[in-house]
């Protein structure tokens, strides 16, 4: 994507939403890639524009408060957009976070086309193990010390 203008029109493609929100969703992918970090008031300070950090920050949380994102879209639209002749790495993570008295657990996982799995020591088990190696995905999954693998035949 070289431009502001490329990158909205392909998230207008994608997203059914109203232009304002298409604007703030640009102005956020932006602001997160040049902050380097997923901490929304970094991500806020880093976008582009006239407006305030603080109302920047209002925007963001508004935009995932108020609109749904479908996430079978987000995977279409990143794949449309990531170079197709090579593989990618999937990273997955999961956090939790606190917005009032609500927990708010996130499963994050990186892309689709898969030349490889890198998951944290909580994504383990016989099952998913299997599961991964009948579906032809290498994997590097970190495990706690002392942890005791069988070698499948």
């Amino acid at each position: 994507m070289e431009t502001k203008k490329e990158l909205k029109e392909v998230f207008a493609e994608y997203y059914k939403w109203h232009g304002q929100r298409i604007d703030i969703l640009e102005k956020f992918i932006s602001g997160l890639i040049r902050s380097r970090s997923v901490n929304l008031q970094k991500v806020a300070e880093s976008m582009e524009g006239r407006a305030k950090v603080e109302s920047n920050y209002r925007r963001i949380q508004r935009l995932f408060k108020e609109q749904t994102i479908d996430y079978k879209v987000t995977a279409k639209l990143l794949s449309s957009i990531l170079p197709n002749d090579e593989k990618w790495v999937l990273t997955m993570d999961r956090t939790n976070w606190k917005l009032g008295k609500s927990n708010i657990n996130l499963l994050v996982l990186g892309v689709e086309k898969i030349a490889s799995l890198t998951a944290d020591r909580e994504f383990i088990g016989e099952e998913w193990f299997k599961w991964l190696k009948e579906k032809k995905i290498p994997f590097v999954i970190r495990v706690n010390n002392g942890l005791t693998l069988k070698r499948a035949s």
